[in-house]
């Protein structure tokens, strides 16, 4: 990071988003380049849909039939719980232990004789999931650890899944964020599912933490850094419908305008130095095209470069006399601030 080598620390930083699943991808990339950094309470590593993919891996590693039978009984369960299928978690714990009792092929195994407490639509849900287990026990070494999950959330309908359990549109979106961030990160490595799962392991154990010498980064939602300042901040994606944030679906929430205005306001006014405010304008598939925000316009940034080549040049050409005066007014003032 070019500020720490100009002598900052890391805890001069701080990176600031305007939703939580937009701290994922940061969380996930300052791991596997050992950046250290601090996300608050927020711990993608300890999420449900990272925990429940990690799982998917060891479940279909080609090396299930070798685990012991708590690991076993474990991924069995991870799976019956990601997506959510109706069962509670006795059921689920019932079910995990009974079918590694049972032993391999677990699907033939799913039968109201097993189950007689289970009505028969939990049934076919238990058996629906248990045969895509069996499966991925068999077959899942022989394609990449991302492919594996890929596959499975197709099979399971996982995005429409937590799409319905989701109390709110915004709920419902940043828990797909969450699992698309994690599946990308996972599609970096293209290695086989035991050797994605070690690897990733692996950078998860080994985070390190500088924070005697340089501390670390601070990544956070706007929300929480309201009353903060840090020498230089970063404000990312800063685009059309991530902010303001306009949520996905049928039915969109229009978004208060005002509020994400004040919003940008707070990030943008966190920095004591200097502020970077990212946004992608690339072409991403066909003609689609990502639009910055409507609030890069209204900061008038060029405005801002043009008076700060004037604050440096001196030259007030282009300005009407009204201007001239206004400039020289707040001359000294701008020239504290820059």
């Amino acid at each position: 990071m070019k500020s720490i080598e100009s002598g900052l620390r890391y805890d001069d930083v701080a990176i600031l988003c305007r939703l939580y699943s937009d701290i994922i991808p940061i969380q996930l990339e300052f791991t596997k380049l050992g950046i250290p950094s601090s996300f608050g309470k927020f711990d993608i590593f300890s999420s449900n849909e990272f925990t429940g993919m990690m799982s998917l891996l060891k479940t279909g590693s080609g090396k299930f039939k070798g685990f012991s039978k708590f690991e076993q009984e474990e991924s069995i369960s991870s799976m019956l719980k990601f997506p959510y299928i109706g069962l509670t978690n006795e059921q689920i714990n019932f079910a995990s232990k009974k079918l590694v009792a049972l032993g391999y092929p677990f699907s033939d195994k799913v039968d109201a004789k097993n189950f007689p407490h289970l009505k028969p639509y939990l049934l076919s849900k238990l058996y629906e999931r248990v045969l895509i287990a069996d499966y991925m026990i068999v077959n899942g070494k022989k394609v990449s650890g991302s492919s594996l999950i890929k596959a499975y959330i197709e099979r399971t309908d996982l995005v429409d899944n937590l799409r319905s359990m989701a109390l709110t549109e915004v709920d419902a979106e940043e828990a797909c964020r969450k699992v698309d961030a994690v599946l990308d990160f996972f599609t970096k490595f293209e290695l086989p599912p035991y050797e994605t799962y070690m690897k990733v392991n692996e950078l998860k154990l080994s985070r390190i933490s500088t924070k005697e010498n340089l501390g670390e980064v601070q990544v956070m939602s706007i929300h929480k850094a309201k009353g903060l300042e840090w020498p230089v901040v970063v404000v990312a994606n800063a685009e059309e419908n991530q902010f303001p944030y306009i949520a996905k679906g049928d039915n969109k929430i229009p978004c208060n305008i005002q509020e994400e205005r004040r919003l940008f306001f707070v990030a943008a006014t966190r920095a004591i130095n200097s502020c970077y405010i990212l946004s992608q304008s690339e072409k991403m598939g066909g003609d689609t095209k990502i639009k910055g925000s409507i609030f890069l316009d209204e900061s008038q940034i060029s405005l801002a470069k043009k008076v700060a080549e004037m604050l440096s040049s001196g030259d007030k050409s282009g300005l009407n006399s009204s201007q001239k005066e206004v400039f020289d007014e707040y001359k000294d003032k701008l020239l504290k601030v820059a």
